[in-house]
């Protein structure tokens, strides 16, 4: 007999299969302490809300991971997040899987327009302190 017997061999695989499932359906996140702000593109209003947020908050002296993505991916990104700021109003299927997930969605525009800002952003400082 080698240095693994082939059962030894057999719990690693399965033990590797095992992981990759979860890394696959998302269940593995870093905490899932990220903000995620998505735009059709992840350039322009996504990355101009990122930075007013992530300015508000270190004001605030919180200091948290905040991520302009663009759109197509939000399911993905989802997987990862904590909290999603939404520019347009994502359909049904994005908001019941951020509901699944335990993920906090809140509109994005406010933070561009000024009003109704303030409500939101008590609520995001909030979650970002737990």
């Amino acid at each position: 007999m080698g240095l693994f017997s082939s059962k030894k061999k057999k719990q690693v695989v399965e033990v590797e299969e095992v992981v990759e499932e979860v890394v696959d359906t998302g269940a593995v996140t870093n905490n899932k302490r990220r903000l995620i702000v998505a735009c059709g593109s992840g350039v322009a209003t996504s990355q101009t809300i990122a930075s007013k947020v992530k300015s508000m908050l270190e004001k605030d002296g919180i200091s948290y991971p905040i991520e302009a993505v663009d759109y197509k991916s939000i399911k993905t990104e989802l997987k990862n997040a904590s909290i999603y700021l939404f520019i347009a109003k994502p359909d049904d299927e994005v908001l019941k899987q951020a509901e699944e997930l335990g993920v906090h969605v809140f509109a994005g525009v406010p933070f561009l327009t000024g009003m109704g800002v303030d409500s939101i952003y008590e609520e995001i400082k909030v979650l970002t302190k737990n």
